[in-house]
């Protein structure tokens, strides 16, 4: 379709642009330190996994929705691994019902470049500049092979916010940060588009090194992402709180 070819091209136009950007930033703002002793979000590679306790609920007309209106309030199993500035997630779940199961699955992509407002041995604090992209799907296994019964998901978004780091203790760090994303969606490609607004609070650990490069990562947050698309008809919203357990190297 002629849409989509002009959105896929968009997408790449932006994240081209994006990624040079970063790139430049990356040259004159860099900050020369001993490898040792610095764990920077442009060197660091992590993978957390863990649990998302979501609550995902309708908030449209009934009368004017042409298909189910799906509610997922079930844990989700998530995996997320950070190569640098570039982050991959994958969810997944499954709610079990008397007369039928749903089966959640999402996977996200993002870029992320950020602009150094304070930098002092035990305290950073920078501004988070965001491009997102994301997709994904609640299936009934009653319509497995009815893809006009699914919910589906897809969209990209702008984000930005502020982190602050710590660093305490021999190489703790503390990490909290509070981001708010706005950008395009649609139901699936091609169909019903509109608007998504998405914030989140994050709060990581990130333990000195336990063994030769390795360090711990704890991981907690909370997501509260609002849709909206045509109209009330594909009005629904995804919240919820999620932990995790993992490396960074």
């Amino acid at each position: 379709m002629p849409e989509i070819k002009h959105i896929n091209t968009l997408i790449l136009a932006i994240s081209v642009v994006f990624l040079t950007t970063t790139a430049s930033f990356a040259q004159m703002f860099s900050v020369k330190t001993n490898p040792k002793e610095e764990l920077s979000s442009e060197s660091t590679i992590s993978f957390v996994a863990g649990s998302k306790f979501v609550d995902f609920t309708f908030d449209g007309n009934l009368l004017d929705t042409p298909s189910p209106a799906y509610v997922f309030n079930e844990p989700l199993y998530y995996l997320e691994a950070t190569f640098g500035n570039i982050a991959l997630e994958l969810d997944m779940g499954r709610k079990m019902g008397n007369d039928n199961d749903l089966q959640f699955i999402r996977f996200g992509l993002q870029f992320l470049s950020e602009y150094q407002l304070v930098r002092s041995k035990w305290l950073h604090v920078t501004l988070p500049l965001i491009i997102s992209t994301d997709s994904f799907t609640i299936t009934s296994e009653k319509t497995l092979s009815d893809i006009s019964n699914r919910y589906e998901q897809t969209g990209f978004s702008f984000g930005t916010g502020l982190t602050t780091t710590l660093i305490v203790f021999n190489e703790n760090k503390i990490e909290l940060s509070q981001k708010a994303h706005y950008g395009y969606a649609s139901r699936g490609f091609g169909g019903k588009s509109g608007s998504r607004t998405f914030y989140n609070s994050s709060f990581n650990y990130i333990s000195p090194r336990v063994f030769n490069q390795t360090r711990l990562v704890l991981s907690a947050g909370y997501n509260h992402q609002q849709f909206d698309l045509d109209g009330s008809t594909y009005d629904y919203t995804l919240k919820g709180l999620q932990f995790g357990l993992g490396i960074a190297f």
